[in-house]
């Protein structure tokens, strides 16, 4: 059995692991310790945060979004959850039936047995009528099946500085040392929290250019393969020829002109060779060097919504800006 000692060492290893990772990767890490252990008949819950904020208990440096590591009390096994799960213990039911292969009943079950129930007793469902597929009106911008019939391009800026590429497998200490970053993580609701999480965003980021819903490259500098930041179309609706532009920047590239020209090179490579017909970009109204950017990279400011995001910190009205093909 794993006792809490031995439980507490395997997290703060996996801590320092992660510490060196992000400082090979050139970033500047703070450092992490253990904060709480609680005991769960499963598993050691570690909890965890900044050595600076244990240290002073300034909440400049406390994190937020860094859910607790499991450490299994039978096999030692190690395993990250998200802070929601943990809060709620959802990842109890989970945990049962993946890690410990236990066959377990949840009111799920009894939801569909009631729903079956309710279906038996009534007509069968290929005598109801049924709404037929609604055909489409228009023809797409772009037609189904265009994207991805080819690898996702690499695409170089104009000069050639820049290259952005698809997302490898090898990134992912770059990419979760990312979302370690403060600015980072106050304007995306969604984080990296850890190497396994890091190395299933880059393998969906592949999916979803299969799927065309949405595509993913890293901002490289062309001339050492450093990365630099990350560029992305999201939501993409290919009937419409839409859809919305997404970046960030590392810290030592900012203030650079990274950020516009590799959104420029994006909305070039999507608006004249692609097909798409219009891109958005979209951002809080209080973060004004986003506003800048959109404005550098082309894309017109067209109006503020109000109230259209959900921040830590509450609702923010946000600035649609777009760009549309034709656009100088």
């Amino acid at each position: 059995m794993m006792e809490r000692d031995a439980a507490v060492r395997l997290v703060e290893e996996e801590l320092e692991r992660d510490y060196q990772r992000e400082l090979s990767a050139g970033l500047d890490p703070m450092r992490m310790a253990v904060a709480h252990v609680r005991e769960h008949e499963l598993a050691w819950i570690v909890s965890w945060t900044s050595e600076e904020y244990l240290r002073t208990g300034n909440s400049r440096f406390m994190l937020a979004g860094n859910g607790p590591y499991l450490v299994d009390r039978v096999d030692g096994g190690l395993h990250r959850i998200g802070v929601v799960s943990a809060v709620s213990g959802a990842w109890e039911v989970d945990y049962r039936v993946r890690i410990r292969g236990q066959a377990v009943r949840t009111a799920v079950d009894e939801l569909h047995e009631e729903v079956r129930a309710v279906a038996a007793a009534r007509a069968p469902l290929r005598d109801r009528e049924m709404m037929p597929p609604m055909p489409l009106a228009i023809t797409p911008a772009l037609p189904a099946g265009d994207l991805s019939a080819t690898p996702q391009p690499s695409l170089p800026s104009p000069g050639g500085e820049l290259l952005l590429r698809p997302w490898e497998t090898a990134d992912a200490p770059v990419l979760q040392a990312a979302y370690q970053d403060q600015a980072i993580r106050r304007w995306h609701m969604h984080h990296v929290t850890s190497p396994a999480e890091a190395r299933e965003w880059i393998a969906a980021s592949h999916r979803s250019w299969q799927q065309e819903r949405d595509a993913q490259w890293a901002i490289t500098r062309a001339s050492d393969g450093e990365i630099l930041g990350r560029a992305g179309l999201r939501r993409m609706d290919l009937d419409h020829g839409e859809a919305e532009c997404a970046y960030w920047v590392l810290p030592p590239a900012r203030g650079t002109g990274i950020a516009p020209r590799a959104l420029a090179t994006l909305a070039a490579w999507a608006l004249d060779e692609a097909g798409f017909h219009r891109l958005e970009l979209a951002h809080s109204t209080a973060n004004e060097p986003s506003c800048r950017v959109a404005t550098k990279s082309g894309f017109t400011l067209e109006g503020t919504r109000r109230s259209a995001h959900l921040q830590q910190d509450g609702w923010h009205d946000m600035h649609l800006h777009a760009r549309v093909q034709g656009d100088v």
